[in-house]
Protein backbone atom coordinates (compact mmCIF):
# COMPACT_ATOMS: atom_id res chain seq x y z
CA UNK A 1 0.00 0.00 0.00
CA UNK A 2 2.59 2.34 0.56
CA UNK A 3 4.21 1.48 -2.99
CA UNK A 4 0.60 2.83 -4.36
CA UNK A 5 0.13 -0.44 -5.59
CA UNK A 6 -3.58 -0.35 -3.10
CA UNK A 7 -5.11 -2.95 -5.41
CA UNK A 8 -2.33 -5.75 -4.29
CA UNK A 9 -2.31 -4.46 -0.41
CA UNK A 10 -6.43 -4.62 -0.77
CA UNK A 11 -6.18 -8.67 -1.93
CA UNK A 12 -3.67 -9.30 0.58
CA UNK A 13 -6.16 -7.80 3.20
CA UNK A 14 -8.85 -9.64 1.99
CA UNK A 15 -6.66 -13.10 2.23
CA UNK A 16 -5.79 -12.27 5.64
CA UNK A 17 -9.70 -11.80 6.34
CA UNK A 18 -10.48 -15.25 4.90
CA UNK A 19 -8.08 -16.87 6.97
CA UNK A 20 -9.16 -14.70 10.35
CA UNK A 21 -12.33 -12.50 9.56
CA UNK A 22 -12.13 -10.75 13.36
CA UNK A 23 -8.60 -8.56 12.48
CA UNK A 24 -10.01 -5.05 12.61
CA UNK A 25 -6.98 -3.75 11.42
CA UNK A 26 -7.56 -5.21 7.96
CA UNK A 27 -11.41 -3.86 7.31
CA UNK A 28 -10.02 -0.30 8.88
CA UNK A 29 -7.28 -0.46 6.07
CA UNK A 30 -9.42 -1.88 3.30
CA UNK A 31 -11.62 0.78 3.61
CA UNK A 32 -8.93 3.74 3.84
CA UNK A 33 -7.45 2.07 0.58
CA UNK A 34 -10.66 2.94 -0.87
CA UNK A 35 -11.79 5.90 0.47
CA UNK A 36 -8.37 7.40 -0.82
CA UNK A 37 -9.30 6.29 -4.19
CA UNK A 38 -13.10 7.89 -4.16
CA UNK A 39 -14.88 4.70 -3.13
CA UNK A 40 -16.66 6.23 0.16
CA UNK A 41 -19.79 3.16 -0.12
CA UNK A 42 -17.31 0.76 -0.38
CA UNK A 43 -14.66 1.95 2.35
CA UNK A 44 -18.05 2.50 4.47
CA UNK A 45 -19.16 -0.96 4.07
CA UNK A 46 -15.56 -1.98 5.47
CA UNK A 47 -15.75 0.45 8.38
CA UNK A 48 -19.48 -0.55 9.51
CA UNK A 49 -18.09 -4.14 9.21
CA UNK A 50 -15.13 -3.29 11.51
CA UNK A 51 -17.46 -1.18 13.92
CA UNK A 52 -19.18 -4.22 14.62
CA UNK A 53 -16.18 -6.43 15.71
CA UNK A 54 -14.66 -3.37 17.77
CA UNK A 55 -17.48 -1.08 18.25
CA UNK A 56 -15.29 1.58 20.61
CA UNK A 57 -12.04 1.55 18.52
CA UNK A 58 -11.64 5.45 17.78
CA UNK A 59 -10.07 5.62 14.24
CA UNK A 60 -13.07 3.29 13.14
CA UNK A 61 -16.29 5.54 14.15
CA UNK A 62 -14.14 9.09 13.43
CA UNK A 63 -13.50 7.73 9.89
CA UNK A 64 -17.28 6.67 9.40
CA UNK A 65 -17.93 10.46 10.79
CA UNK A 66 -15.57 11.87 8.25
CA UNK A 67 -16.59 9.54 5.15
CA UNK A 68 -20.37 10.81 5.78
CA UNK A 69 -19.53 14.06 5.63
CA UNK A 70 -18.32 13.74 2.82
CA UNK A 71 -21.52 11.87 1.40
CA UNK A 72 -23.04 15.58 2.94
CA UNK A 73 -25.38 13.41 5.56
CA UNK A 74 -24.53 15.72 8.10
CA UNK A 75 -26.63 14.07 10.71
CA UNK A 76 -25.04 10.81 10.39
CA UNK A 77 -21.55 12.37 10.20
CA UNK A 78 -22.30 14.32 13.83
CA UNK A 79 -23.47 11.26 15.21
CA UNK A 80 -20.26 9.51 14.55
CA UNK A 81 -17.91 12.22 15.60
CA UNK A 82 -19.98 12.69 18.49
CA UNK A 83 -19.18 8.97 19.95
CA UNK A 84 -15.74 9.65 18.72
CA UNK A 85 -15.27 12.23 21.55
CA UNK A 86 -17.13 10.13 23.10
CA UNK A 87 -14.55 7.10 22.74
CA UNK A 88 -11.67 9.18 22.59
CA UNK A 89 -11.20 11.40 25.67
CA UNK A 90 -8.41 9.31 26.87
CA UNK A 91 -6.07 10.04 23.81
CA UNK A 92 -7.35 13.56 23.04
CA UNK A 93 -4.87 14.50 20.02
CA UNK A 94 -5.08 17.39 17.43
CA UNK A 95 -8.05 15.65 15.52
CA UNK A 96 -9.73 15.01 18.74
CA UNK A 97 -9.45 18.58 19.68
CA UNK A 98 -10.25 19.75 15.99
CA UNK A 99 -13.34 17.73 15.99
CA UNK A 100 -14.17 18.98 19.36
CA UNK A 101 -14.02 22.32 18.92
CA UNK A 102 -15.86 22.24 15.70
CA UNK A 103 -18.90 20.12 17.42
CA UNK A 104 -18.93 22.87 19.73
CA UNK A 105 -19.24 25.70 17.72
CA UNK A 106 -21.67 24.31 15.72
CA UNK A 107 -24.01 22.57 18.90
CA UNK A 108 -23.83 26.58 20.14
CA UNK A 109 -25.04 27.91 16.93
CA UNK A 110 -27.72 25.72 17.09
CA UNK A 111 -28.89 25.92 20.76
CA UNK A 112 -28.99 29.92 20.80
CA UNK A 113 -31.42 29.33 17.51
CA UNK A 114 -33.34 26.71 19.24
CA UNK A 115 -34.18 29.09 21.95
CA UNK A 116 -34.66 32.06 19.48
CA UNK A 117 -37.48 29.85 18.08
CA UNK A 118 -39.19 28.34 21.34
CA UNK A 119 -39.20 31.78 22.25
CA UNK A 120 -41.08 32.82 18.77
CA UNK A 121 -43.58 29.85 19.11
CA UNK A 122 -44.79 30.82 22.77
CA UNK A 123 -45.61 33.93 21.18
CA UNK A 124 -47.27 32.25 18.44
CA UNK A 125 -45.31 34.48 15.71
CA UNK A 126 -44.50 30.94 13.56
CA UNK A 127 -42.67 32.48 10.68
CA UNK A 128 -40.00 33.83 13.22
CA UNK A 129 -39.63 30.75 15.02
CA UNK A 130 -39.69 28.60 11.83
CA UNK A 131 -36.81 31.19 10.53
CA UNK A 132 -34.96 30.34 13.89
CA UNK A 133 -34.96 26.66 13.65
CA UNK A 134 -34.00 26.31 10.32
CA UNK A 135 -31.03 27.95 11.27
CA UNK A 136 -30.69 25.58 14.22
CA UNK A 137 -31.00 22.19 11.69
CA UNK A 138 -28.31 24.05 8.96
CA UNK A 139 -25.70 24.74 12.17
CA UNK A 140 -26.03 21.18 13.69
CA UNK A 141 -28.78 18.83 12.94
CA UNK A 142 -28.61 16.41 15.57
CA UNK A 143 -31.06 17.95 17.95
CA UNK A 144 -34.38 16.54 18.37
CA UNK A 145 -35.99 19.18 19.89
CA UNK A 146 -35.16 21.52 16.46
CA UNK A 147 -37.23 18.63 14.04
CA UNK A 148 -40.02 18.41 16.45
CA UNK A 149 -40.99 21.89 16.61
CA UNK A 150 -40.08 22.71 13.24
CA UNK A 151 -42.42 19.44 12.16
CA UNK A 152 -45.19 20.71 14.14
CA UNK A 153 -45.38 24.08 12.40
CA UNK A 154 -45.53 22.28 9.08
CA UNK A 155 -48.02 20.24 10.33
CA UNK A 156 -50.08 23.95 11.12
CA UNK A 157 -49.33 25.07 7.80
CA UNK A 158 -50.84 21.80 6.06
CA UNK A 159 -47.24 20.93 4.56
CA UNK A 160 -47.83 17.35 5.96
CA UNK A 161 -44.93 15.66 4.11
CA UNK A 162 -42.77 18.38 5.07
CA UNK A 163 -43.97 17.43 8.62
CA UNK A 164 -43.26 14.13 8.09
CA UNK A 165 -39.43 14.68 7.42
CA UNK A 166 -39.14 16.61 10.35
CA UNK A 167 -40.65 14.38 12.38
CA UNK A 168 -39.17 11.06 11.13
CA UNK A 169 -35.77 12.94 11.76
CA UNK A 170 -36.43 13.52 15.33
CA UNK A 171 -37.35 9.82 16.15
CA UNK A 172 -34.34 8.44 14.48
CA UNK A 173 -32.42 10.92 16.60
CA UNK A 174 -34.22 10.01 19.38
CA UNK A 175 -36.91 7.22 19.18
CA UNK A 176 -38.22 8.08 22.77
CA UNK A 177 -41.19 10.56 21.55
CA UNK A 178 -43.62 8.32 22.05
CA UNK A 179 -46.48 10.74 20.83
CA UNK A 180 -44.15 12.04 18.05
CA UNK A 181 -45.21 8.29 16.21
CA UNK A 182 -48.83 8.83 17.26
CA UNK A 183 -48.61 13.02 15.15
CA UNK A 184 -46.17 11.06 12.07
CA UNK A 185 -49.32 8.30 12.06
CA UNK A 186 -52.16 11.32 11.69
CA UNK A 187 -49.66 12.97 9.09
CA UNK A 188 -49.42 10.38 7.31
CA UNK A 189 -53.19 9.61 6.77
CA UNK A 190 -53.55 13.61 5.49
CA UNK A 191 -51.92 11.96 2.69
CA UNK A 192 -53.37 8.97 2.09
CA UNK A 193 -49.99 6.84 3.18
CA UNK A 194 -52.46 4.72 5.23
CA UNK A 195 -49.38 1.65 5.45
CA UNK A 196 -47.15 4.22 7.19
CA UNK A 197 -49.66 5.15 8.95
CA UNK A 198 -49.96 1.73 10.35
CA UNK A 199 -46.56 1.36 11.20
CA UNK A 200 -46.19 4.52 13.00
CA UNK A 201 -49.28 3.34 15.55
CA UNK A 202 -47.47 -0.06 16.02
CA UNK A 203 -44.24 1.48 17.08
CA UNK A 204 -46.18 3.59 19.61
CA UNK A 205 -48.29 1.01 21.38
CA UNK A 206 -44.78 -1.19 21.14
CA UNK A 207 -42.74 1.36 23.22
CA UNK A 208 -46.04 2.87 25.23
CA UNK A 209 -47.43 1.27 28.61
CA UNK A 210 -50.49 3.96 28.61
CA UNK A 211 -53.48 1.81 28.43
CA UNK A 212 -55.71 5.40 27.84
CA UNK A 213 -58.50 6.19 25.79
CA UNK A 214 -55.96 7.16 23.40
CA UNK A 215 -54.63 3.59 22.54
CA UNK A 216 -57.41 1.97 22.61
CA UNK A 217 -59.02 4.46 20.06
CA UNK A 218 -55.61 3.76 18.04
CA UNK A 219 -55.98 -0.36 18.48
CA UNK A 220 -59.06 0.35 16.97
CA UNK A 221 -57.73 2.74 13.93
CA UNK A 222 -55.15 0.00 13.50
CA UNK A 223 -57.56 -2.78 12.62
CA UNK A 224 -59.43 -0.60 10.29
CA UNK A 225 -55.65 0.45 8.19
CA UNK A 226 -55.25 -3.60 8.37
CA UNK A 227 -58.62 -4.19 6.72
CA UNK A 228 -56.64 -1.76 4.27
CA UNK A 229 -53.43 -2.89 4.09
CA UNK A 230 -55.01 -6.61 3.38
CA UNK A 231 -57.10 -5.27 0.38
CA UNK A 232 -53.41 -3.39 -0.77
CA UNK A 233 -50.71 -5.71 -0.33
CA UNK A 234 -48.14 -4.17 -2.58
CA UNK A 235 -47.99 -1.57 -0.01
CA UNK A 236 -45.60 -3.82 1.96
CA UNK A 237 -43.32 -4.26 -0.82
CA UNK A 238 -42.82 -0.42 -1.48
CA UNK A 239 -41.15 0.01 2.31
CA UNK A 240 -38.75 -2.95 1.37
CA UNK A 241 -38.18 -1.40 -2.05
CA UNK A 242 -36.89 1.69 -0.19
CA UNK A 243 -34.98 0.10 2.37
CA UNK A 244 -33.33 -1.76 0.11
CA UNK A 245 -32.20 1.32 -1.79
CA UNK A 246 -31.28 2.81 0.86
CA UNK A 247 -29.01 0.13 2.03
CA UNK A 248 -26.96 -0.19 -1.23
CA UNK A 249 -26.73 3.98 -0.60
CA UNK A 250 -25.29 3.57 2.40
CA UNK A 251 -28.56 5.47 4.44
CA UNK A 252 -28.34 2.82 7.25
CA UNK A 253 -31.00 4.81 9.45
CA UNK A 254 -33.45 4.74 6.75
CA UNK A 255 -33.01 1.12 5.65
CA UNK A 256 -33.25 0.03 8.96
CA UNK A 257 -36.44 2.49 9.76
CA UNK A 258 -37.89 0.85 6.33
CA UNK A 259 -36.99 -2.86 6.94
CA UNK A 260 -38.37 -2.55 10.37
CA UNK A 261 -41.80 -0.79 8.93
CA UNK A 262 -41.67 -3.98 6.42
CA UNK A 263 -41.57 -6.74 8.97
CA UNK A 264 -44.05 -4.55 10.94
CA UNK A 265 -46.49 -5.11 8.10
CA UNK A 266 -45.63 -8.26 7.22
CA UNK A 267 -44.83 -10.07 10.30
CA UNK A 268 -44.19 -13.71 8.53
CA UNK A 269 -41.13 -12.45 6.74
CA UNK A 270 -39.68 -11.23 10.19
CA UNK A 271 -37.12 -14.43 10.03
CA UNK A 272 -35.94 -13.31 6.94
CA UNK A 273 -34.64 -10.18 7.72
CA UNK A 274 -33.65 -10.52 11.38
CA UNK A 275 -30.05 -10.58 10.70
CA UNK A 276 -30.53 -7.61 8.42
CA UNK A 277 -32.17 -5.71 10.79
CA UNK A 278 -29.71 -6.85 13.44
CA UNK A 279 -27.06 -5.60 11.80
CA UNK A 280 -28.26 -2.28 10.67
CA UNK A 281 -28.75 -1.86 14.40
CA UNK A 282 -25.40 -2.24 15.05
CA UNK A 283 -24.29 -0.41 12.37
CA UNK A 284 -26.28 2.69 13.40
CA UNK A 285 -25.87 2.08 17.43
CA UNK A 286 -22.31 1.38 17.72
CA UNK A 287 -22.30 2.96 21.65
CA UNK A 288 -25.00 0.14 22.29
CA UNK A 289 -22.66 -2.26 21.27
CA UNK A 290 -20.07 -1.09 22.98
CA UNK A 291 -21.58 -0.69 25.91
CA UNK A 292 -22.48 -4.26 25.76
CA UNK A 293 -18.82 -5.07 25.23
CA UNK A 294 -18.02 -3.25 28.40
CA UNK A 295 -21.04 -4.68 30.54
CA UNK A 296 -19.83 -8.15 29.44
CA UNK A 297 -16.39 -7.78 30.05
CA UNK A 298 -16.99 -5.72 33.34
CA UNK A 299 -19.38 -8.72 34.57
CA UNK A 300 -17.37 -11.36 33.92
CA UNK A 301 -14.10 -9.94 35.45
CA UNK A 302 -16.40 -9.31 38.67
CA UNK A 303 -17.32 -12.93 38.63
CA UNK A 304 -13.79 -14.00 38.26
CA UNK A 305 -12.59 -10.87 41.50
CA UNK A 306 -11.01 -9.31 38.75
CA UNK A 307 -12.54 -6.28 40.61
CA UNK A 308 -9.32 -3.67 39.43
CA UNK A 309 -10.80 -4.94 35.50
CA UNK A 310 -14.14 -4.92 36.45
CA UNK A 311 -13.89 -1.40 37.31
CA UNK A 312 -12.50 0.17 34.03
CA UNK A 313 -14.87 -1.58 32.22
CA UNK A 314 -17.76 -0.37 34.41
CA UNK A 315 -16.23 2.71 34.27
CA UNK A 316 -16.59 2.73 30.16
CA UNK A 317 -20.17 1.77 30.53
CA UNK A 318 -20.95 4.75 32.33
CA UNK A 319 -19.18 6.95 29.99
CA UNK A 320 -20.61 5.89 27.00
CA UNK A 321 -24.49 5.00 28.81
CA UNK A 322 -24.83 7.60 31.79
CA UNK A 323 -28.25 7.73 31.21
CA UNK A 324 -29.74 4.54 31.09
CA UNK A 325 -32.10 2.84 33.25
CA UNK A 326 -29.82 0.81 34.72
CA UNK A 327 -26.90 3.10 35.59
CA UNK A 328 -27.83 3.78 38.79
CA UNK A 329 -26.79 -0.33 39.64
CA UNK A 330 -23.54 0.06 37.74
CA UNK A 331 -22.59 2.81 39.28
CA UNK A 332 -22.78 1.01 42.85
CA UNK A 333 -21.29 -1.40 41.38
CA UNK A 334 -18.43 0.61 40.15
CA UNK A 335 -18.36 1.84 44.12
CA UNK A 336 -17.78 -1.76 45.31
CA UNK A 337 -15.22 -2.51 42.95
CA UNK A 338 -13.43 0.45 44.15
CA UNK A 339 -13.66 -0.17 47.86
CA UNK A 340 -11.97 -3.55 46.82
CA UNK A 341 -9.05 -2.30 45.02
CA UNK A 342 -8.62 0.50 47.26
CA UNK A 343 -9.09 3.03 45.00
CA UNK A 344 -11.40 6.26 45.70
CA UNK A 345 -13.90 7.32 42.87
CA UNK A 346 -16.52 9.31 42.26
CA UNK A 347 -19.23 7.23 40.56
CA UNK A 348 -21.46 9.87 39.84
CA UNK A 349 -19.21 11.86 37.72
CA UNK A 350 -17.73 11.15 34.01
CA UNK A 351 -14.91 8.32 33.70
CA UNK A 352 -11.75 9.36 32.90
Amino acid sequence: YKLDRADEAITVWKKSLSIDSMQVICYLNIGNAHYTAGNVNEALTHWHIASTIAPDHPSVILNIGSAYEKKADLITAYKYYEIYLKLAQKSAGSEFKKVQNKISYLKDIAFKNLKVGISFQKKNKLRESAMAYLKSIEAYPNLPKAHLNMGSICYLAGKYKNAIEYWKTALKLDPEYEKTYCNLAVAYEKINDFSSAYCMYKRFQDITNNESSEYFNIKKRMEELKKHMEDHPEKARTHLNIAEEAYKQKNLAESLWEYENFCILKPSENMTYEARIKELSEFVNPVKKAAKTAIDIADKCYENKQYDNALSAYQRYIQLCPHEKDSKEIREKILKCAKLVGKVVNAYTKAP
